[in-house]
């Protein structure tokens, strides 16, 4: 059985990133692979890696509706590292690898049933100094989703 709906959510966001190919689909291709997708510390890990995005959830405010319904809004941080070529613009690049970011994550609001919808809510870039090919940032989410009130692993 499920540990939990949030747990669910976490584990279909990974899912969802790792089958996220630069060229595909055909008709409107994403421009983005990940070479690593991970819901560890990532600054420990991007060594070597291309594209490497770290999935975090955080924060949860949780309100109960009924003795029934639970509607929990949750935050989860997507934390990229991209390394770029000598010849790329840095700024460029970010806002690339963001826009692919987010248009994965707008994809299925739903979060396969999971979720009640997902909601964009900032995001920030770090562009180090010229001779650095290292750039990062982070996307910033909510998540809506209700639970049964006496039991966390039950959609409602």
């Amino acid at each position: 059985m499920t540990t939990s709906v949030r747990e669910d959510i976490m584990e279909y966001l990974e899912t969802l990133m790792k089958g996220m190919q630069a060229g595909q689909p055909v008709l409107d291709p994403y421009q983005t692979t990940w070479s690593m997708v991970t819901r560890e510390d990532i600054g420990k890990l991007v060594a070597g890696k291309a594209n490497a995005l770290g999935i975090y959830d955080t924060e949860e405010t949780k309100t109960v509706r009924s003795n029934y319904v639970t509607e929990c809004l949750l935050r989860v941080v997507f934390e990229f590292h991209l390394r770029i070529a000598p010849a790329d613009r840095p700024s460029k690049q970010l806002g690339i690898l963001l826009t692919d970011l987010e248009r994965k994550v707008l994809e299925d609001q739903t979060l396969g049933g999971k979720a009640i919808d997902v909601v964009l809510l900032s995001n920030d870039k770090d562009i180090d100094g010229p001779y650095d090919r290292q750039v990062q940032g982070a996307l910033f989410v909510n998540i809506r989703y209700r639970h049964k009130t006496t039991d966390p692993r039950e959609v409602i």
